[in-house]
């Protein structure tokens, strides 16, 4: 039986499986979450150019984790995905 877990998302309380996959989604839910919050911001400011480039790492590291097989996926590559968790809370 697969362990489930609890992510608080905006308003929302979003329960998954432990999957990459929809690791990935919650991230990506929290993201939108804050750039919704954040839709006034100028595009020039730092944060929005954060954003924009997190995002970018974001869709890389999605298609490394579904792409490759997980002996690929270095320490590295969890740290930084567990970065933008932590940012994007």
């Amino acid at each position: 039986m697969k362990s489930k877990k609890k992510y608080h998302v905006g308003k929302v309380i979003v329960e998954i499986d432990n999957t990459p996959k929809q690791k990935f989604m919650v991230l990506r839910m929290r993201m939108d979450n804050w750039l919704k919050k954040n839709k006034n911001l100028p595009m020039h400011r730092i944060e929005m150019r954060g954003y924009r480039d997190d995002v970018d790492r974001f869709n890389k590291l999605k298609e490394l984790f579904e792409v490759h097989r997980p002996n690929f996926i270095k320490k590295k590559h969890k740290m930084e995905v567990n970065r933008l968790f932590r940012k994007y809370e």
